[in-house]
């Protein structure tokens, strides 16, 4: 019941939302009550409790102040001089013009007595005042009361006896005085005694007076109320003790102590419990109105709500089925506001716009991949993980005879000769291991012929389940291309053997001329010449040089192709390669205007292993072409290991201050017979072979050659050779 309940709560959030804001009015509401329960019901009963003993002390009031004018009524008269006479002498005028039933009623007394100092009644009178007749009282029946009774025990002329004195008509206001003169002196000659009967009218009249109904209960000890014996016992006679009653009532109990001292007198006061009845009537409005007024904001909440969000929320909601049951995602929903929600419908919008176009991408991507998979020449087979064929393209159908109905149930084993069984299987098993796989396999077509392939399979997911993607290639096609591309690099190496075979031959008949040349112009110049045939054989010789340095290269660059350059590694000493650097490079500088700069490391090994000729050939290269490209300035040569905590390598940087080169150019000017523009050769001439030369020897000596430049900057050319042996550092001066 439980589950089906939660199941039909949280499908809709409509419910949701009027579950909870129900049940925030409940929880709000439950705590409202509580904190009253808790903070104002306390307070209402306090100030109930307050006001009933207020109450009480009104009628403890009240009983004091009818005892003080009874106490005033004795003092006045037992002050009076015709008393204190009348002790003495019984004059009977006093008695016919005082001691009168008429006095008695206007004093609305119910006793008046005089007795002596021995204890006897002189003269005493009961009185009912209501009814205007006498009454029998027994302490007047007596006729006397013993010398040493409380009630003629008095200290000084002012001692006042005041109290309830308990009689068998019922309590009594008491007052009792000695007699004196006016003056308040003695001695005293006796006592008088007055008394007034707390009777029902008495005490109903000062009920109605005091608006609390009260009474006067007397605690037996034979049989004593539960009620009255509890509050004797534990309460003491300054205290109010209360009890409430379920009719809406307190009642107040009060002792009330007699002239013996005895606790055997209560007050009883009923009164209405108003301030608690109308403060419980207050919090049940209060409670009842936060139920008015939170469903009231309830059905405000919920109407704002469905306004701004729920209603909405549905239309949306129902706008997502419809699309998703028409499968129609040109469908737009309408936006009408600027707030969060009208945000999440634009992007809403947005999204089914995106899906829109993906849609429409995808479908143009799966045509694309069906015309692909359609038109491919190479046959293409989808197989899942058991070998049955999902789908094969037009080529796979036509060569093997298979129609569009009979795929899928088409095992791809029975196109598979028996001789390649085992390695189809192996291939499965791969494909399936590792993702991809390759095989050469033997297949039937429908020629019942033997085609052998090479079968490429890769593991994919498609048809929502694991498939292997097999394409069939013809082997005999690609060995025949094979075969061609192996004929043709053979081709091409012979045709380079013999381009670099030829150059070498030729470059080597012009070394004889050369070196003839370079002779005899060294014997003319032994000769005395006049200036001018000096100058032409000046200019014969440097010419012939020049060329016999780019035979030399043309020889460098072909045997570095052939491979039949030999390098003469030995350990060499580093202070005398760059003794040599330094001075090949002064040499060019200073032959041209130019200074050079050497800079070394603090700590270079000393010694290396390379060919110290072809490094210093290299060198020769890097340095004339940055003598030659700077017009003026200084030549600079850094020299350095790297890295500096393990030297492996040992650098060899040539900076000059030329035109420098555009970053497309330097790549292209390590080429053989390339320059980096064409009006360099008019320029400065060459061939542009020394740097090609430069980059082999380089390499074969282990290390690379690296070019930075920016037009208008400069180019700096940098050397790296390995440092096979590495000894203790050579301390040069820089």
């Amino acid at each position: 019941m439980f589950k089906a309940l939660k199941q039909w709560l949280f499908s809709s959030i409509r419910r949701q939302v009027v579950a909870l804001l129900t049940i925030s009015a409940l929880v709000y509401a439950g705590l409202h009550w509580q904190i009253e329960q808790k903070v104002l019901f306390p307070q209402f009963v306090l100030l109930q409790e307050t006001e009933a003993k207020q109450d009480m002390q009104r009628i403890v009031s009240l009983i004091d102040h009818e005892l003080t004018s009874v106490s005033q009524k004795v003092a006045d008269w037992a002050a009076w001089d015709d008393t204190y006479e009348y002790v003495i002498d019984h004059n009977p005028d006093y008695e016919e013009s005082n001691l009168l039933l008429e006095s008695l009623i206007h004093m609305q007394i119910n006793m008046l007595a005089i007795f002596d100092l021995e204890g006897q009644l002189i003269w005493g009178q009961g009185c009912n005042w209501r009814q205007e007749m006498p009454l029998s009282l027994d302490i007047l029946a007596q006729g006397q009361l013993s010398p040493d009774h409380q009630l003629l025990q008095h200290q000084s002329p002012d001692d006042a006896i005041n109290g309830i004195l308990e009689c068998p008509q019922g309590h009594m206001l008491f007052s009792a005085m000695p007699i004196v003169t006016s003056e308040r002196t003695g001695p005293s000659r006796g006592t008088l005694m007055m008394g007034r009967f707390l009777d029902r009218e008495c005490i109903d009249q000062w009920s109605q007076e005091l608006s609390v109904p009260f009474s006067l209960e007397k605690w037996d000890e034979q049989a004593p109320p539960p009620i009255l014996s509890e509050i004797h016992r534990t309460t003491s006679q300054a205290q109010i003790s209360l009890r409430y009653t379920p009719h809406g009532y307190i009642t107040a109990y009060q002792q009330l102590p007699d002239l013996e001292k005895q606790n055997n007198l209560f007050i009883q006061a009923v009164i209405p419990a108003t301030i608690l009845s109308r403060g419980i009537t207050a919090m049940r409005f209060s409670t009842f109105s936060i139920f008015i007024v939170g469903g009231l904001l309830l059905l405000t909440m919920y109407a704002g709500l469905h306004w701004t969000l729920l209603g909405r929320l549905r239309h949306f909601s129902q706008h997502f089925h419809d699309i998703a049951q028409k499968n129609d995602l040109s469908k737009r929903i309408r936006v009408s506001q600027a707030d969060e929600m009208s945000h999440l419908q634009s992007s809403f919008n947005s999204m089914l716009h995106n899906l829109e176009q993906s849609d429409r991408a995808l479908r143009a991507s799966e045509e694309t991949y069906r015309q692909i998979f359609n038109t491919v020449q190479d046959c293409l087979f989808v197989l899942n993980s058991k070998g049955v064929i999902l789908a094969a393209n037009p080529s796979a159908r036509d060569l093997f005879d298979l129609n569009q109905a009979g795929q899928n149930t088409q095992e791809m084993t029975t196109l598979i000769s028996p001789m390649s069984q085992s390695d189809f299987e192996l291939f499965m098993e791969q494909t399936l291991n590792t993702g991809q796989s390759s095989q050469e396999l033997s297949l039937i077509c429908t020629s019942h012929q033997t085609l052998n392939v090479r079968a490429l399979g890769r593991q994919t997911h498609m048809l929502e389940q694991t498939c292997i993607l097999m394409i069939l290639r013809d082997i005999e096609e690609h060995r025949e291309i094979a075969l061609t591309l192996q004929q043709a690099r053979e081709d091409a190496r012979k045709a380079q053997a013999a381009k670099s075979g030829l150059l070498r031959n030729v470059t080597h008949e012009m070394r004889s001329p050369l070196n003839h040349i370079l002779g005899f112009c060294t014997l003319l110049g032994d000769d005395a010449l006049d200036p001018t045939h000096e100058e032409y054989l000046s200019h014969i010789r440097s010419s012939s040089e020049e060329l016999m340095a780019m035979v030399n290269s043309i020889i460098d660059i072909s045997r570095i192709e052939t491979g039949d350059l030999v390098l003469e590694m030995s350990q060499h000493p580093l202070d005398s390669l760059i003794h040599d650097i330094e001075t090949i490079a002064r040499t060019k500088a200073q032959n041209k205007g130019l200074e050079c700069e050497l800079i070394c490391d603090k700590a270079l090994p000393d010694t290396l292993v390379t060919d110290p000729q072809r490094l210093l050939q290299c060198l020769k290269v890097v340095i004339d072409n940055a003598v030659k490209f700077t017009p003026t300035g200084v030549i600079k040569i850094k020299i350095y290991s790297q890295p500096h905590d393990h030297p492996t390598q040992l650098c060899l940087a040539i900076i000059d201050q030329g035109p420098g080169l555009p970053t497309q150019a330097q790549g292209e000017l390590l080429e053989a017979f390339t320059q980096a523009d064409t009006r360099v050769n008019r320029s400065y001439g060459g061939l542009g072979t020394g740097l090609a030369v430069t980059q082999g020897l380089i390499q074969m000596l282990g290390g690379t050659i690296h070019i930075e430049s920016q037009p208008g900057q400069g180019t700096t050319v940098i050397l790296s050779i390995p440092l096979t042996e590495v000894s203790s550092p050579l301390d040069l001066p820089i």
